[in-house]
């Protein structure tokens, strides 16, 4: 089994599901479900601050995530706990790398309501 695939029981049978095939928005409109049925959010919240960037590209874009990881910058949690000064200081982002990870953790931080 892959490293981001759960197995699932649905209709009686047995399934894989890969969470990082699915796009962020998918995976946050399941965390909220979760969140719900579970009554757990510091589990789904931390499920999703691990999670590595290179399943977002959709949101981020390829070329951004490239140089993030060439940065050892590989997880949300990573991306959120890095400073503004931080990754302008990254030689290879420019203004739309930056616009679109100010984009993206304004979407997240909106999400899981910080």
């Amino acid at each position: 089994m892959k490293e981001l695939e759960i197995e699932v029981i649905l209709d009686g049978r047995k399934m894989r599901l890969d969470l990082g095939a699915m796009d962020y928005a998918s995976l946050y409109r399941l965390s909220m479900k979760l969140r719900s049925l579970l009554d757990d959010d510091e589990f789904v919240l931390s499920s999703i601050m691990d999670a590595d960037l290179r399943h977002l590209d959709e949101e981020l874009g390829k070329r951004v995530i490239n140089i993030l990881y060439r940065n050892r910058i590989t997880t949300v949690a990573a991306l959120l706990a890095s400073s503004h000064k931080d990754l302008a200081s990254i030689e290879g982002l420019g203004r739309k790398g930056l616009s679109d990870i100010g984009n993206f953790i304004r979407n997240v931080n909106r999400k899981v309501g910080q």
